[in-house]
């Protein structure tokens, strides 16, 4: 082969949203796809000094692809090589390969006690799988033929992808995340005491499991767990010398029951957590007692924090529309920055970001900056996309951003939070012409309310309903719900003349006392005249009114400091 040809290829590592989904913890959620984004950034610069500059993921600099950068990017690459593609190839998977044992010698390979190291490394290591295909590009004119044919042939590489069957060990018990793989916790060893703060009592971990709990000398960074979250707010309001202060007496508490497991710092604060830790019955009611002479009377933490997905609109047209390597790589360069400015961004609302791969978001938000998050990150990506066109034109319509917001207990499940959270984003997509915003509302215990619209428009209408609190009565929602389900069964629809006007006296009979102020007023006007023109509908503003609740008091918990250091997006 003539080291002068040049071939496109194309890798796709995996498994991506499976592998990040099959977490218990944030931390296990945060871990699987920091992790990921450190192998891809290993295969890219394995290659990068070989071929023309990278088309995906596109950098500035080559330090962007070291270990531990800020940079956080997709599980694909895309590049222009000379020479063999299969010796590239070759290269980029070996690059991998060796990063990913970095990764676990300095994480799971520094328990020595308590596990089987040989199936741990083994099941790590067969964890990943690289895909590539290349096809021979000759020049720019048939750069879009050429990428269109490498895509195929990865797709169709992918579906013929070598099934190798795995050799289980018998009398192993299964991983509880996964079910598939074996626990390496080894029956009855002296597990040592990393081990015990890894796996919470009864838990079965694998070795992929065990390498999402730990955090060696690896440059991850630190992460917040969901009740951190959803604690924010309250920690706002305590401040940071009450805060140690509580945390000090906390801790000394908890010394005298003999815990083993160490908690995060927010879950401090939630006593039936903390009782959990307490083996018997009688230990767990004296040490709630004694908990509550600690805490601050009459405030305690919400238990509730949002959970953010967001996905590009139409991404794959804009990607087609580029015509040549440069313009591929110009629209890589602004999803980069893009990327780079949304973790900054949802850091600066107190939030953790969890996978920041482009036009693909997942964070963990406190319910007190969730609406401003949101709002920012949509403006930043409209700016990044400004002048770039799905048809290629000046003047067609730029890519958006859909976003799906999951407000969820500190407790549930975290596979059924993600579950939620992509519902709401398939929602959020199905809006006309997307940039679409969907919020579910899952409470514990009662009914799950969804509520969607355009990004703008519903942003602005929530606002409003935040402010309102307080000013409206709490029964106003509960009552137009109901109304609704009084039309519904009556077979009526909720846009008729005498559904409007029963709607609009309950808005207006309905208010918190000392609600006569020409503000409140004005806010029953603004509620009927949405209704009136269609803006929202009877159902939708019930539910509407409900979220907004829940976003008041995680931001009058916090005081008046929530707003975080970043400028707030107009509309």
């Amino acid at each position: 082969m003539n080291d002068n040809e040049k071939y496109l290829l194309v890798c796709s590592m995996g498994p991506v949203q499976d592998f990040i989904a099959t977490a218990r913890t944030s931390h296990d959620l945060w871990f699987g796809s920091w992790m990921l984004s450190e192998l891809s950034k290993a295969g890219a610069r394995a290659i990068a000094g070989t071929s023309h500059p990278l088309i995906f993921p596109a950098h500035e600099k080559i330090e962007d692809l070291e270990p531990g950068s800020t940079l956080s990017v997709a599980n694909k690459i895309v590049a222009i090589v000379h020479g063999d593609p299969a010796a590239v190839a070759g290269r980029l998977a070996q690059s991998v390969r060796d990063h990913l044992e970095q990764i676990y010698d300095s994480t799971v390979g520094q328990i020595k006690d308590g596990i089987d190291q040989e199936l741990a490394r083994e099941q790590v290591m067969d964890l990943v799988e690289l895909n590539w295909s290349s096809v021979p590009y000759h020049d720019e004119a048939s750069y879009p033929a050429a990428r269109a044919r490498a895509e195929a042939l990865l797709a169709a590489r992918k579906s013929t992808r070598n099934f190798r069957q795995w050799q289980g060990r018998p009398g192993y018990h299964k991983s509880s995340l996964d079910g598939i793989r074996e626990s390496v916790l080894l029956p009855g060893a002296d597990v040592d005491s990393q081990v015990r703060n890894l796996a919470a009592p009864g838990e079965e971990l694998s070795g992929v499991d065990l390498l999402k709990r730990c955090r060696g000398s690896d440059g991850a960074p630190a992460f917040r767990s969901t009740t951190d979250l959803a604690a924010a707010p309250f920690l706002l309001w305590l401040g940071e010398e009450r805060k140690q202060a509580l945390l000090r007496s906390i801790k000394g508490l908890l010394q005298e029951y003999n815990t083993r497991r160490t908690e995060t710092e927010g879950a401090h604060f939630y006593g039936e957590r903390l009782a959990q830790l307490i083996e018997d019955e009688d230990g767990r009611k004296e040490f709630r007692e004694r908990l509550a002479g600690i805490l601050p009377e009459g405030k305690a933490p919400s238990p509730y924090y949002a959970l953010l997905r967001a996905d590009g609109d139409n991404m794959g047209r804009a990607i087609a529309a580029q015509r040549t390597p440069a313009a591929h790589r110009a629209l890589s360069l602004r999803i980069s920055a893009f990327a780079s400015e949304a973790r900054q961004t949802v850091l600066g609302h107190d939030g953790m970001p969890v996978y920041m791969g482009g036009d693909d978001l997942l964070a963990i938000l406190p319910l007190h900056t969730a609406l401003q998050c949101v709002a920012r990150l949509d403006e930043e990506f409209r700016t990044h996309m400004a002048g770039m066109s799905l048809e290629g034109g000046p003047g067609a319509t730029a890519p958006s951003l859909s976003f799906g917001l999951v407000i969820a207990h500190h407790l549930t499940p975290l596979s059924d939070v993600l579950d939620l959270a992509g519902r709401a984003e398939r929602e959020a997509k199905e809006i006309e012409g997307k940039n679409g915003l969907a919020i579910v509302l899952s409470k514990r215990s009662g009914t799950e309310r969804t509520i969607s619209g355009k990004v703008r428009p519903l942003r602005e209408r929530m606002e409003l309903l935040v402010k309102a609190v307080g000013q409206v009565s709490k029964g106003t929602p509960y009552e137009l719900e109901n109304l609704d389900r009084q039309l519904r069964l009556a077979g009526l629809g909720s846009e008729t003349e005498a559904a409007q006007q029963e709607a609009k006296r309950i808005i207006e009979r309905k208010r918190e006392s000392g609600g006569d102020s020409p503000a409140v007023a004005e806010v029953q006007e603004q509620l009927v005249d949405w209704l009136a023109e269609g803006a929202t509908t009877l159902p939708q503003l019930a539910y509407e009114m409900i979220v907004a609740g829940e976003f008041a008091r995680a931001r009058s918990t916090a005081g008046a400091a929530f707003f975080p250091a970043t400028k707030e997006v107009q509309p």
